[in-house]
């Protein structure tokens, strides 16, 4: 709840402040589910469900994060984290993507958002990006009032060092999690390939010719979000 103590990446406990979260969604269940979940874990939440709702609520009213679809009516994800960029450059950005979808979370992520949330929901990864929000959050609020006095910069090295952190284990273990599957499939499409399984008809050879396009599609969008 708003002002209870969240436990830190560093195991010690830390005030967690309130967050002002916009939730952007065409789907109402998908809103109300992440309405449930932030509003029981303290957040301030509203919602809209298409791009240009989302861009007029958060003028009347900025947030301090907002929760994304990609695939909207009117202006989609992508336009509305350019206009929301534009309007706030600091602003917290999250996108939802259907797992195991990476490529929309990909460009996203060129545009401005700084996470992600798969479907469907994970509580603890939820939870996570809510800590890390705050974290970014209070971040800039502390860069804001630096010429105050009111920055430690041993303290925010750290914190930022923290952040830096979050994110290498986060595209270390994207990373790790598909290699495996890409060495399996790249192995099979080799020996499919080669005809050690056997002569391939024109059609199997024009399947598994798309099937290899496909895997080298993957691996070079892996290989971008890590780089």
């Amino acid at each position: 709840m708003a002002g209870d103590k969240a436990r830190g990446e560093d195991g010690g406990e830390k005030m967690s402040a309130p967050l002002n979260v916009l939730v952007v969604d065409d789907e109402p269940k998908i809103c109300q589910i992440l309405e449930q979940i932030l509003t029981s874990r303290g957040c301030s939440v509203r919602v809209a469900h298409d791009g240009l709702e989302a861009l007029a609520r958060f003028k009347e009213q900025p947030a301090e994060a907002v929760i994304t679809d990609l695939k909207m009516p009117r202006l989609d994800g992508i336009g509305l984290i350019r206009q929301l960029k534009r309007e706030a450059s600091l602003l917290n950005i999250v996108v939802i993507t259907a797992y195991p979808s990476v490529e929309g979370a990909v460009e996203a992520m060129r545009c401005g958002a700084c996470d992600f949330i798969t479907k469907p929901f994970d509580l603890a990864q939820i939870q996570a990006i809510i800590y890390r929000c705050q974290q970014r959050l209070t971040l800039s609020r502390q860069l804001r009032h630096e010429q105050e006095g009111m920055v430690n910069l041993e303290e925010l090295n750290r914190r930022l060092a923290e952040l830096n952190d979050l994110k290498s284990q986060f595209l270390a273990g994207l990373s790790h999690g598909f290699e495996t599957p890409l060495c399996l499939m790249s192995e099979w499409v080799y020996l499919l390939s080669d005809g050690s399984l056997g002569k391939l008809s024109p059609d199997q050879q024009h399947a598994v010719d798309a099937l290899s396009h496909a895997y080298e599609r993957l691996y070079r969008l892996l290989q971008q979000l890590v780089d």
